[in-house]
């Protein structure tokens, strides 16, 4: 068993006992794991956290996708405690898994499918399939991939990134732009902390993602005017989108940095030259 397998069950462990620590209410696993999501949106939400991980990031989330309540914890400090140790151990496993792996997909659905009869894709199955769609694809151009029929946890969308971070490398993710769709606030979010930390915590940028929150059938329209956007991400915008989004000023300031590290670059590099001549 390799250290994300032991952590993953060490993981459900935890989880279980966040539930048994409370003390006045009769609070699920599904509860717990949707508390653990919803303080990783937190963080995405964070401009000081966001906005560090790629240069010229640009990020946008809708008043549904942020209103969070942790209320349930009042006067229950022991089942806070584990479900803030809880959230550094999904971190520290999504570190440690391979890049755009379904870390946590399986465990919800442990629970979700006896609550509320919705079952997520397998990250095996989801893998597979990817492998089966897009083998032979060419990915040296920009190109999408989505799930617009209800993303769930992401465990499609994340097979595919897998598959393609493991047969192409990073320069195909940097160039692939994720779109998807979800009825459930609760999957959005899962979708958007699954994919995004992923794409931090390995340093693989997408060229963008977005996930909508409404109805794919009814909302279609909606949706595809970007009206119902849950959470949007570009981790490095192009310089003229960048600029018309966060003023002259900043970018004046991005460009400004780019070209001190060009100078000091040239500068090592003319005095690596001399070193060799000598």
């Amino acid at each position: 068993m390799n250290n994300a397998e032991k952590r993953s069950k060490d993981f459900s462990k935890k989880v279980k006992s966040a539930c048994n620590a409370f003390q006045r209410r009769n609070i699920g696993p599904k509860q717990v794991i949707e508390d653990i999501i919803n303080y990783c949106c937190i963080l995405l939400a964070d401009k000081d956290f966001i906005t560090k991980a790629f240069p010229r990031t640009l990020y946008q989330f809708s008043s549904s996708f942020g209103a969070i309540s942790f209320s349930h914890y009042k006067d229950e400090p022991r089942a806070h405690e584990i479900v803030q140790e809880l959230v550094q151990d999904f971190i520290t496993l999504i570190k440690e898994s391979e890049p755009f792996t379904d870390t946590l997909g399986m465990l919800y659905d442990e629970y979700l499918g006896q609550t509320l009869g919705q079952f997520l894709t397998p990250p095996d199955v989801a893998y597979v399939l990817a492998a089966i769609n897009l083998q032979g694809e060419d990915f040296s151009q920009e190109r999408g991939i989505s799930d617009c029929c209800g993303c769930g946890a992401g465990s499609l969308l994340l097979g595919s990134l897998r598959y393609i971070h493991e047969t192409h490398g990073k320069e195909a993710i940097a160039k692939v732009h994720v779109s998807a769709v979800d009825l459930d606030i609760n999957m959005v979010r899962m979708t958007a902390v699954q994919i995004v930390l992923h794409s931090i915590l390995h340093q693989a940028p997408l060229a963008s993602f977005r996930v909508s929150y409404g109805n794919a059938i009814t909302d279609y329209t909606a949706i595809n005017n970007h009206e119902k956007i849950g959470y949007w991400w570009i981790p490095k915008a192009p310089l003229d989108m960048y600029a018309d989004i966060v003023g002259n000023r900043e970018l004046d300031e991005v460009i400004t940095l780019l070209k001190e590290f060009s100078e000091v670059t040239e500068k090592i590099k003319n005095k690596s030259n001399e070193m060799e001549t000598v």
